[in-house]
């Protein structure tokens, strides 16, 4: 997380939260990323020692990131490595 500098008021307010969401199965993974820039402080403001996972994940999904979008890609990730779409076999005349 980025934030203001400690002179600001409200000093440490979080700006921009980067993210990753990954998915596993056996031993294939997947994996989205972004950022969410905040405009605004939370409402009410929680200062940066008490804030939780919990609540910087809200701020995630309550700012443009679609949560479910997110995991369907993450599972069409995973799909297309246990079932590729495109495969590249052996040209036939090298047999």
């Amino acid at each position: 997380m980025q934030t203001t500098t400690s002179s600001d008021n409200p000093p440490n307010c979080v700006k921009i939260v980067g993210w990753r969401a990954t998915g596993i199965q056996e031993e294939y993974t997947a994996s989205v990323y972004g950022s969410v820039n905040l405009s605004q402080p939370g409402n009410p403001f929680i200062f940066y020692e008490n804030l939780t996972e919990q609540t910087v994940l809200n701020w995630i999904w309550n700012n443009g990131v679609d949560k479910t979008h997110s995991e369907q890609v993450i599972n069409q990730q995973i799909n297309n490595e246990i079932f590729p779409p495109v495969v590249t076999p052996e040209l036939p005349w090298k047999q």
